[in-house]
């Protein structure tokens, strides 16, 4: 990932651009350049354009950490890897989500997966109540014993 130092904005009469290190780059519109300023050490993801290919393109900036590693601007959730079940409760759920209507913008299909996500990780946990193991008795009289008791003999 290529590094370097900002030096300057580009002259404000004509389009946006940064100079790193002494070379020319245009921000992608969807570039977020909050908290950048000139002097600072970055980090940056970077493809070309243009008619004929070799425009330099800024897709990603951040400030670079004083320790080296990169520090991307902006709040980013903690993601943790989901196993098989997990992937599909959530696929599940956004689905659901997106075909109910529920989801009419990009940003709100984030929002649906990071709670989804939460709400696996949540279920994870032994105190949400769903856990039959937890040795409490069940009523008299539940159907335990027979599931299929009280049911019609054509199901």
């Amino acid at each position: 990932m290529p590094s370097g130092t900002f030096n300057q904005w580009g002259p404000a009469d004509k389009a946006k651009k940064l100079k790193i290190d002494g070379k020319w780059i245009w921000p992608d519109k969807r570039c977020n350049l909050d908290g950048i300023e000139p002097g600072m050490q970055v980090e940056f993801e970077m493809s070309y354009g243009g008619s004929d290919g070799k425009l330099p393109i800024l897709t990603k900036i951040w400030k670079r950490a004083s320790n080296g590693a990169p520090a991307p601007a902006g709040t980013a959730i903690e993601v943790s890897p989901l196993d098989d079940s997990g992937m599909r409760f959530v696929s599940n759920l956004v689905g659901s989500a997106i075909m109910a209507g529920k989801v009419d913008k990009p940003y709100e299909l984030s929002t649906w997966t990071v709670a989804a996500r939460r709400a696996f990780a949540a279920l994870q946990k032994p105190e949400n109540g769903l856990d039959d193991d937890l040795g409490t008795e069940r009523e008299p009289g539940s159907d335990d014993e027979n599931p299929g008791a009280g049911m019609p003999s054509n199901w």
